[in-house]
């Protein structure tokens, strides 16, 4: 529970661990600003050195998107309102206030850390690093050079089996349970934007192909001028202002695979 959330730092901090993170949720239906405010304050009260924030996604068929059909969850307006959407506005405004204040850096469009204590994990995935999942259901993702005269780069996704019974029986008999995938390069493209342009670093032109690198900066453009997108050398980032519209920029600058 929440009430349990402070002994259970207590309990890290007096084992010697140093590096906690913690995740908030905000947008719960019926929830206030002041509410939020609160939460923010509890998290701040802590001192831990990483806070990932999420705004509640409420998801088809899923027993509170039932709650919401049936108007049984009390103060709660439509998803995807107008009213909804100004409020978890201003409570992603207030997130990013509160927590830069006290220090902390907002380096990824859900992620705060203390100077040095970034996620070293999940900055592989925004930064286009290879990785190996081990167990059911791990992804996987490599890059491999093709040799002359077919000189080239290969990017692999692959994936596990979920049936944990299923994945320790095929590992018992020398197989890897698993199947995966090429990406083309208009996929690998899309997700460097989209990965990147989450980043406070932003899209690195630099690494992308010259006809892409050109594409990019052309569906660019009208987010420069309009101040959702800033350019810092050979990089593309976000403004504020570009946050609160981060999936329509993205999908903008995005290539039809």
């Amino acid at each position: 529970t929440a009430a349990q959330v402070s002994r259970a730092v207590s309990i890290l901090r007096s084992a010697g661990i140093r590096n906690i993170s913690i995740d908030l949720m905000y947008g719960f239906p019926g929830e206030t600003l002041s509410d939020w405010q609160r939460d923010i304050d509890a998290a701040l009260a802590l001192d831990v050195e990483h806070i990932s924030a999420y705004c509640l996604m409420i998801e088809e068929g899923t027993p509170l998107a039932r709650m919401m059909e049936q108007a049984t969850v009390p103060g709660a307006s439509t998803p995807g309102s107008s009213s909804n959407e100004e409020l978890e506005r201003a409570m992603y405004e207030l997130l990013i206030d509160k927590l830069t204040a006290d220090g902390y850096e907002h380096y990824e469009i859900s992620n705060f850390a203390r100077p040095g204590y970034r996620s070293r994990h999940n900055s592989s995935y925004w930064h286009d690093v290879p990785y190996v999942g081990l167990g059911a259901a791990a992804h996987s993702y490599d890059i491999s050079l093709l040799p002359s005269p077919t000189a080239g780069i290969i990017r692999r996704r692959s994936w596990n089996v979920s049936d944990i019974r299923a994945y320790i029986e095929a590992i018992e008999r020398g197989e890897l349970p698993s199947e995966g995938e090429v990406l083309s390069d208009a996929s690998h493209y899309n997700e460097r934007v989209m990965l990147g342009l989450r980043t406070c670093e932003g899209v690195d032109l630099t690494t992308l192909s010259d006809h892409h690198g050109r594409y990019c900066l052309r569906e660019a453009e009208p987010f420069l001028k309009d101040g959702m997108l800033r350019r810092n050398q050979d990089s593309l980032i976000l403004t504020r202002r570009g946050l609160f519209v981060s999936d329509m920029v993205m999908s903008s600058l995005m290539l039809e695979d």
